[in-house]
């Protein structure tokens, strides 16, 4: 059932991108789901869903698990090897680097860094010491942020806005940068379409 309701959501050119599946307890971890990069040139995925959390409240409770789901399909479709290049350092990149590797210029991660995250960059990494500064930091720059979650680090922003941007039925108007961040995403054709796809094999509407 988990594997059937990822084959809704990922679209056939993509999921070649992940090439293992881990199904595995949540309980003890407290996670929902996961991705990591299996190859050093980032063009092979592992995605991994907690079974607990699947069937809590039955199979895909109000929608949470795909929303899961398509935040974890955020991370490999913003980090994989055709947006990020594995094998250049932090020391040498001079975009966004990933933590995974160098953003490459055009990509989603580091056009949304270069306009929404570089001005707060080192305000954020002095927020990371402890929880209270991080929820202080969220506290003061909530407007740029689609989630709490989203102010993690940009590689999360950018998953929580992929998947805002897919469930979420109205085109946001840009009032805010976290609007502006998911039309960012309506500018992509290939990511509306990836959008359309999704909506439409979830009935969303």
């Amino acid at each position: 059932q988990i594997w059937d309701l990822i084959r809704k959501i990922v679209p056939l050119n993509q999921l070649d991108k992940m090439t293992e599946f881990m199904i595995f307890n949540g309980e003890n971890s407290g996670t929902s789901g996961y991705v990591v990069e299996k190859s050093d040139d980032l063009s092979k995925w592992q995605m991994g869903i907690a079974i607990n959390y699947a069937f809590e409240g039955g199979f895909n409770y109000k929608g949470e698990l795909a929303y899961t789901i398509i935040h974890e399909f955020g991370h490999i479709l913003t980090l994989n090897d055709i947006q990020v290049n594995g094998s250049i350092t932090q020391e040498k990149c001079t975009n966004y680097y990933t933590g995974e590797g160098c953003a490459k210029e055009s990509s989603y991660i580091n056009e949304s860094f270069q306009k929404y995250w570089k001005d707060i960059a080192v305000e954020h990494e002095k927020a990371q010491v402890n929880q209270n500064k991080q929820e202080a930091f969220y506290n003061k720059y909530n407007s740029r942020f689609v989630t709490n979650y989203a102010s993690t680090n940009p590689g999360e922003d950018i998953a929580e806005v992929f998947a805002t941007f897919v469930t979420k039925k109205e085109k946001p108007t840009g009032v805010t940068i976290a609007e502006n961040k998911i039309l960012l995403m309506y500018k992509r054709t290939e990511l509306v379409a990836f959008r359309n796809f999704i909506r439409e094999n979830l009935n969303i509407r």
